[in-house]
């Protein structure tokens, strides 16, 4: 009969299972820094709530109450004090304090309520207005916590008692906490599956809320510390119960208000360990991973829970060293756990999907005062292959943290080259010695050459590759086929340049990068093809898919097809911008691991899904990456200065439909005006000085905004989408003209993938006063006006230019004013008769003026001035110069009169002045006209 087990050994063997899961499940999670804490306005935090549309609530100390979408926070606090340059503060005078003490959404109405110091407000996220409840008995009260129940309604909790307020903040109950003599405080509230409402309260008391007589009743809590938060689980029916200084309790309820009391058990592992460990501030159970995790005074412990039974799990994994001041944990919709905190800074919990196992080879350090610095890796069973630059070749065993140097381990050892090739048909590894081919194998950390083969005809082997039971083998010149047994070498082909890299298909073609030399195919027989020649190639992989892959130096990454022939340059979705690539590989997923001096791209050409490792990342720490290698079908290596590291493959990367990700428009900024997009906002009006805006959008994906691209396209200006950089969440349009707009955005998710376009928001920007229809109407009135008067203008000018060359061609045509010319009246044209008269009179003074002209006609000067100017257009000495002029024409035309005598008998004292003035009014000299005249006369003579 078989000796039955001890139910202790089964005891011991059952924690020892859940201490292995639970310590499995502390390697996968992450801590990150809550990313806007330097926008905060003051770095503590006293509570963290994510509202139903996805933004991040901070309840700060002093500094208001925040708003976070993943970029930048907007400040809800009193303005006064406090400076504005740095954050879109919304200030309310209505706000006396700008301490928060707890936040909550209601569930039937998008208010965010808020506890203060000095009353309960609430914001409105149809339009973030802010509202204080206009209570006396809360208006300069604080508010320690606030709850929205699951009927709409909330509850608060003050010194002076709790209050009940419906939707709209109007108070609908008031209850005291003096129970039987006793006044006490409520601490925390909960509401079960059966919509039970329980107050937490000092004074070791917990009262339960009955509706039908609308007051609370005490329950029986026989246990000598204060409950101070709770937990139901819903598949046992139990609670587990935080306390002050008693730890957790697992709890069973009264089945009724006549049940004696709470069943408590005490759960050892919360027993007070002279620490803080039993003050608990409140727990959080996180049901897809099986762990609790409990806030308590002093610190963040974490527990792993099966059947009931609690394990604690080691925090020191990922939790920095030493005592915590945080506060209430908070589970958002992704399963993260948000730690608010005055030391260290607020920070999120998360599991890593990506399964990343870092490996420091603390050993190295330990032993030459360096870091690893891991050049090329190669896994063997449970051992790893290191070459390293300073230490050569190097055995590492990870589950005892040992390491063995192969040039102290082996007699006469060889240094070797960075090649090395896992030997797939057998133990050990392949490595270089210029032209010489070594094996290395290991008994646990001894290290062993099997044996030594030296290529003929190569002076250096520049790579390895191990494929289809052959080594193939790259040289400076040539490539190489080796059997792994090891019983023949032999020359594949010549002439292919020095081989960086070379791959082989499951068909037996070889594909090689051989630098500036090409990217090169060499068929069975040895035939060489160049595929591309130019570039610096130095890296190449093939993938399941008989893709080919080649990358450069200079960034350039090109997939080849062999069954096309075509060589396609892919760097638009496989690189950020051009850098160097050190090497690329591609997996049995068909992912393409693309690796740079500062980062890792994991990328699926099928739906150009990608996810990103940085050197710095904390779960990666290099200083920088060095080498990736495949080294399972679905995991590689990723190895560098500080550390190596093996990833796995993410099947998220596979999804090929489209993503569901939905940005939303968080904000838009014109001019002075910053306007919050609220709830079921779904149209902004932009006034007519707002041309110019800023629209912002995010994803609420807060640990991964940066990984987030957005496009966008305002519909009825533009045709074309806009594409921002990933992390970039902001579009400016400028000088938008009136008229309405939709504004369309996709977004990617973090993977890279790109959502369905669709409209956001309706963009309305309002006319001025002047691009308004009755402005047009008054514009149109205005140009019809201007038309007719320019019209009537012309007219009018046309009509004044015609009397005018009438009246000269009356006054200076002839000497003799015709009596049939009617244009002018009776009296005007005596007054001309007289004028002219009185110039021919005098025609032979020169002394003759305008003063006696004027006397003559018994005239002043003045009117005669006008008069004339009427008349004939000209001025009194005009007219007088005229006349002279025209009578002289009419001389030299009819006489043999020489020039100057002429000039004497019209009144001119000298020959040149009335040949100048002569040439201005006929255009020519006096003797040239003479001529003219001659010739006119003779001509007509002769006909």
């Amino acid at each position: 009969m078989k000796k039955p087990v001890p139910l202790t050994t089964i005891w011991l063997s059952l924690l020892f299972l859940i201490s292995v899961s639970a310590s499995m499940s502390a390697q996968r999670i992450l801590v990150t820094e809550l990313p806007t804490q330097h926008l905060l306005p003051t770095s503590p935090v006293h509570r963290v709530l994510q509202d139903r549309e996805g933004y991040m609530w901070y309840a700060t100390e002093g500094g208001g109450l925040c708003r976070d979408d993943g970029y930048e926070l907007s400040v809800f606090r009193s303005p006064f004090g406090y400076s504005y340059s740095r954050f879109n503060i919304i200030g309310s005078d209505s706000i006396l304090s700008n301490h928060i003490y707890c936040i909550a959404e209601g569930k039937e109405h998008p208010h965010i309520w808020f506890g203060t110091k000095t009353g309960l407000y609430y914001i409105d996220k149809h339009d973030y207005s802010i509202h204080a409840v206009d209570d006396q008995r809360l208006r300069h009260s604080e508010v320690w916590i606030v709850f929205a129940a699951s009927d709409g309604t909330i509850w608060t909790s003050t010194p002076q008692g709790l209050f009940h307020l419906d939707c709209s903040g109007k108070v609908i109950g008031n209850y005291s906490l003096n129970i039987y003599g006793t006044s006490v405080s409520g601490s925390y509230f909960h509401e079960d599956s059966r919509h039970n409402l329980r107050v937490l309260c000092t004074g070791r008391m917990i009262l339960k809320y009955d509706p039908v007589s609308d007051s609370f009743i005490k329950e029986k809590w026989d246990f000598p510390s204060n409950p101070t938060c709770m937990y139901e689980d819903i598949h046992s029916g139990k609670f587990f119960v935080g306390t002050w200084g008693g730890g957790v309790l697992s709890c069973t309820a009264p089945d009724s208000l006549s049940s004696d009391s709470w069943h408590i058990k005490k759960l050892p592992e919360f027993l007070p360990d002279n620490s803080g460990a039993g003050i608990v501030l409140n727990l959080i159970y996180d049901s897809l991973y099986g762990m609790l995790w409990v806030a308590a005074i002093d610190n963040l412990y974490l527990y792993h829970m099966t059947d009931g039974q609690l394990q604690p799990v080691s925090t020191a994994s990922f939790l920095p060293e030493g005592k915590k001041v945080i506060d209430l944990l908070f589970r958002d919709r992704d399963n993260n756990i948000w730690v608010p905190a005055y030391t260290p800074h607020t920070f999120i919990i998360s599991f890593d999907e990506d399964k990343i196992e870092r490996y420091p080879v603390d050993a190295t350090k330990r032993l030459t005062g360096y870091p690893v610095m891991a050049d090329a890796v190669v896994k063997e069973d449970d051992y790893y292959w290191i070459w390293q630059g300073r230490d050569n070749l190097t055995l590492y065993h990870p589950a005892t943290d040992r390491i063995s140097y192969a040039n102290r381990n082996v007699e006469n050892y060889p240094y070797t080259e960075k090649w090395i090739e896992k030997c797939s048909t057998g133990s050990g590894i392949w490595a270089v010695n210029a032209n010489r081919l070594l094996r290395f194998t290991h008994e646990d950390m001894d290290i062993h050459i099997e044996y030594c083969l030296s290529v003929t005809g190569a002076e250096h082997i520049t790579a390895l590759h191990e494929s289809r039971n052959r080594l193939w083998i790259g040289t400076e010149d040539a490539i190489y086929e080796m059997s792994v047994s090891g019983d023949y070498i032999n020359k594949v082909c010549g002439g292919t340049g020095s081989i960086r890299q070379l791959t082989a298909t499951t068909g037996g073609e070889i594909y090689a990068v051989a630098g500036k030399d090409g990217f090169i195919h060499v068929s069975a027989d040895g035939e060489i093809t160049v595929i591309d020649k130019g570039d610096e190639y130095c890296s190449i992989a093939v993938a399941p898919n008989g893709t080919i892959w080649a990358a450069t130096s200079q960034g350039s990454i090109y997939s080849y097809q062999p069954r096309h022939n075509v060589l396609t340059r892919e760097n638009d979705h496989c690189l950020w911008g051009g850098e160097s690539i050190k090497s690329l590989q591609a997996d049995k997923s068909g992912h393409i691991w693309i690796l740079t001096d500062q980062y890792l791209k994991e990328y699926n050409p099928t739906n150009n899904a990608f996810r990103i490792f940085h050197s710095s990342d904390s779960r990666i720490k290099m200083d920088y990456m060095h080498c990736v290698r495949l080294i399972d079908g679905n995991k590689v290596c990723v190895g560098g200065m500080g550390a190596f590291c093996i990833i796995t493959s993410s099947a998220d990367l596979d999804d090929t439909t489209a993503s569901s990700v939905r940005p939303v428009v968080r904000s838009i900024t014109a001019g002075d005006r910053h306007i919050f997009i609220g709830t079921e906002q779904n149209e902004v009006d932009l006034q007519p000085h707002q041309g110019n805006c800023k629209v912002a959008f995010s994803t609420l994906d807060h640990l991964h905004a940066g990984q987030v691209s957005y496009a966008y396209r305002l519909k009825g200006w533009q045709t074309s989408w806009t594409y921002l950089p990933a992390g970039s969440n902001t579009a400016y349009f400028n000088r938008l003209p009136k008229g309405i707009y939709q504004l369309e955005l996709k977004a990617t998710d973090r993977y890279g993938c790109w959502g369905e376009p669709y409209i956001s928001l309706t963009l309305r920007r309002l006319p001025a006063w002047y691009e308004t229809w009755w402005a047009y109407l008054i514009y149109g009135l205005i140009a019809i006006s201007l038309v007719l008067g320019v019209l009537w203008l012309s007219r009018r000018i046309s009509q004044l230019l015609e009397l005018h060359r009438r009246r000269k061609e009356v006054a200076l045509n002839t000497l003799d004013i015709r009596a049939d010319d009617t244009s002018l009246p009776k009296f005007d044209k005596e007054f001309l008769n007289k004028a002219v008269a009185l110039v021919e009179a005098h025609l032979s003074d020169p002394h003759y003026n305008v003063g006696q002209f004027s006397s003559d006609l018994c005239m002043s000067r003045m009117n005669l001035y006008r008069k004339l100017r009427i008349q004939t257009g000209q001025s009194p000495v005009e007219f007088i110069r005229s006349i002279r002029l025209k009578k002289a024409a009419a001389l030299l035309a009819a006489t043999e009169l020489p020039v100057k005598e002429v000039a004497q008998r019209c009144g001119f004292s000298t020959a040149t002045y009335f040949s100048k003035l002569f040439k201005e009014m006929f255009g020519v000299l006096p003797g040239q006209y003479k001529i003219a005249k001659t010739y006119d006369s003779t001509s007509k003579k002769d006909q």
